[in-house]
């Protein structure tokens, strides 16, 4: 590949990531509706082989540092009306500022979850198939589709852990209440009696729709993708089942500190 080639290429690439951080997107999503314009199940390859080595060697780094400093107020937030109407001009300012602070943050991780966990999940079943047409790439399940900020998801994170109910690495937990994600091996080991879970799930489900916009007659299949635990008796940790969460459904302990987490997660467009 010559000189103008590797810059043709490394153009397309850059314009790839440019439009990731404007689109509100799952990492899957975005990469499927980006080679759903290919035709051929090599060039589809080619370029999910050409991002994956563009990531790899932090080539992204100057798109990320040009649209920080030259195009963050066209980055997509979600902001609370009621909110901004009871707030003075320069309130409003502050608070927008901390939104698109927030959602570059987030797109930032989408970023590396599209190279991590996205890019070699799509890389691995092309370069195994061998049919050429659409090809069903990956088991992406939904998620809780919370529709607040997710510096709530966050403090909901720390309030569970501080308190002793969960052990997980907040990037692992935050997945599961985005719209969409790809499970793995990481999930939230839950420390405590499932009661306490099973309050905490019906406590979600109680939510609106315009804070959790999940389906609740579906919302029970992702608990096996989601949860682990350590049963009574035993020492390892197994996955948590339909059946096991809906048959602890007794509330027989304090809420208080459960309470007190989920309260977090009332305040959309904070």
């Amino acid at each position: 590949m010559d000189n103008m080639e590797n810059n043709a290429l490394r153009t397309e690439l850059d314009t790839i990531v440019n439009a990731f951080l404007l689109s509100k997107l799952s990492a899957h999503l975005f990469m499927s509706e980006n080679l759903s314009a290919l035709t051929d199940k090599s060039d589809k390859i080619e370029r999910i082989e050409s991002l994956l080595r563009y990531l790899k060697d932090n080539n992204h780094e100057s798109v990320l540092k040009h649209f920080y400093e030259q195009q963050l107020q066209a980055i997509p937030i979600e902001t609370n009306e009621f909110k901004l109407q009871k707030m003075k001009p320069l309130e409003k300012l502050e608070y927008l500022e901390i939104l698109r602070e927030e959602a570059f943050q987030s797109r930032f991780q989408e970023l590396i979850i599209l190279e991590k966990e996205v890019l070699p999940l799509y890389h691995t079943t092309y370069s195994n198939s061998n049919r050429s047409d659409d090809i069903t790439v990956s088991n992406e399940q939904k998620g809780f589709d919370y529709r607040g900020s997710f510096s709530n998801i966050e403090r909901f994170h720390k309030s569970l852990q501080r308190s002793g109910y969960i052990q997980v690495d907040y990037q692992e937990f935050k997945k599961f209440f985005q719209s969409t994600f790809i499970p793995n091996n990481n999930k939230v080991y839950w420390l405590t009696n499932i009661n306490h879970l099973n309050y905490l799930i019906q406590k979600i489900r109680a939510f609106e729709k315009n804070v959790f916009a999940f389906d609740r007659s579906k919302y029970r299949t992702i608990i096996p993708l989601m949860f682990e635990y350590t049963p009574k008796l035993k020492k390892e940790k197994e996955t948590l089942s339909e059946k096991i969460l809906s048959q602890n459904n007794k509330i027989d302990f304090s809420t208080d500190l459960l309470d007190k987490a989920i309260a977090h997660l009332s305040k959309v467009g904070d």
